[in-house]
């Protein structure tokens, strides 16, 4: 796609500005240029290229759009989206144990997926009360297992505590590993 933008130097950069989500920084501005061309497979695409306003001699991104009459700030909004649905699914994967499903029934697989999304939902949402501070998937999975391990541990206190604690204990371990 980089060959058909400098085949096209006579088109001119333009600016649009997309509205963020961050608390710091408002919007973003984006230098773009814009053609029409085709591409094999798919046939007549809108290109876009974009590039941060503010390094201008940096990356740059190529786009490519069927709709012909979507607007360039759409079609950067949309890959915007989609950027983030595949953060979302990366994230999942990663930490939530998303790929690790091995199961024979498809009901099991779909119930697999509804807890991980469940879960993420939880995590994300203010319904459990998460530090400001832990912004990643990562730093809040550490933070609740960090919490699940305390609360072992002081069951095992609390156990070893009563009278003859350290043979109730021991009873309990027994029991487990026999179980198992």
């Amino acid at each position: 796609m980089a060959q058909l933008f400098k085949n096209h130097r006579l088109v001119k950069w333009q600016t649009i500005r997309i509205v963020t989500n961050r608390s710091k920084k408002k919007r973003m501005e984006f230098r773009i240029r814009q053609i029409n061309g085709y591409l094999r497979y798919v046939g007549n695409v809108q290109l876009v290229c974009s590039q941060f306003k503010k390094r201008p001699n940096g990356r740059k991104k190529y786009l490519a759009c069927s709709d012909l009459n979507a607007k360039a700030r759409q079609i950067i909004i949309g890959y915007r989206l989609r950027w983030r649905i595949e953060i979302f699914h990366k994230e999942v994967k990663m930490f939530l144990g998303f790929q690790d499903v091995a199961t024979k029934w498809f009901s099991s697989v779909m119930a697999h997926v509804h807890w991980v999304y469940c879960v993420y939902i939880l995590l994300n949402s203010k319904s459990i009360e998460v530090p400001e501070k832990l912004k990643s998937l990562a730093e809040k999975q550490h933070w609740i297992t960090r919490i699940i391990e305390n609360r072992e541990k002081s069951r095992v206190l609390q156990l070893l505590t009563r009278i003859n604690g350290a043979q109730h204990y021991k009873t309990e371990i027994q029991s487990t590993l026999h179980a198992v």
